[in-house]
């Protein structure tokens, strides 16, 4: 129980940098599209 407590802890902060880039990435690749048929690098657009 502890172990997850600190796993849980953890788990936020790395979340947090790849949540919000994850969806906003997803989002734009879906709202653009474009962008992957220009072959244009999804990180370039984040």
């Amino acid at each position: 129980m502890r172990q997850t407590g600190r796993s849980l802890t953890s788990a936020p902060r790395p979340s947090r940098s790849a949540g919000p880039r994850h969806p906003t990435l997803s989002a734009e690749i879906r709202r653009h599209g474009s962008n992957r048929r220009h072959g244009e690098r999804p990180m370039v657009t984040a």
